[in-house]
């Protein structure tokens, strides 16, 4: 499974552009993601893991879970500021291929959840992840 991950020169700021089943795949992706456009500093081919899998964004850097115990385990050990008020960190669940040729930032798009203080309290409980899933 491979990813592109696009960081803007002017921003520093980063997001993904898509998730292919293998580097052929995201290097054609990357030459029509580089047609679109010219003002990234980086983008970058990354092989990550494989569907279905969790994403944490979480201060413009991304990382991936297969199972929901080792995002538990990420958060318990990762100590969030826990008196930090709003979004702690954004959860996205991935389970299928996605390609944006464009490269522009589609994120917003895909499933995902702002993981706030309380979200915390219950990040150990079956049905936090249930409603993640469904």
């Amino acid at each position: 499974m491979f990813t592109i991950k696009a960081i803007c020169g002017l921003t520093e700021l980063s997001y993904l552009t898509g998730f292919y089943l293998s580097k052929k795949e995201a290097t054609i992706a990357l030459v029509e993601f580089s047609d679109y456009n010219s003002n990234y500093a980086i983008i970058e081919i990354e092989n990550i893991i494989e569907f279905p899998f969790f994403i944490i964004e979480s201060e413009n850097k991304f990382m991936y879970f297969q199972h929901q115990m080792e995002i538990v385990n990420h958060v318990k050990t990762n100590h969030y500021n826990e008196n930090q008020n709003g979004i702690l960190f954004n959860l996205y669940f991935i389970n299928e291929s996605y390609n944006n040729s464009e490269g522009s930032d589609k994120m917003g798009d895909w499933r995902h959840y702002h993981i706030n203080n309380y979200d915390l309290l219950n990040i150990e409980d079956e049905i936090f992840f249930e409603e993640i899933l469904n």
